[in-house]
């Protein structure tokens, strides 16, 4: 299997795939309350991934520098 050059790309097309068919009125129709739970769900993600990054020593080694892309990362693992 040939793996692809640029992996985004990839991503790119799913998301815009999944886009084609939303639209507003889904949301409409939906009200606020589908977003209540994924604000929270959104904010457990960002501070308890800064929590784990910042208290547990094993995760703090494995985190990515931020001089580095995920993209970087890939070619340089070739």
């Amino acid at each position: 299997m040939k793996s692809c050059k640029n992996p985004f790309f990839l991503l790119t097309m799913d998301m815009t795939a999944l886009g084609a068919e939303t639209s507003i009125d889904k949301f409409r129709q939906a009200g606020a309350k589908p977003f209540y739970p994924a604000g929270i769900i959104c904010l457990w993600l960002i501070f308890g991934g800064y929590a784990l990054c910042q208290f547990l020593p094993c995760f703090h080694k494995m985190a990515i520098p931020m001089n580095l892309s995920p993209y970087t990362m890939v070619i340089s693992m070739k």
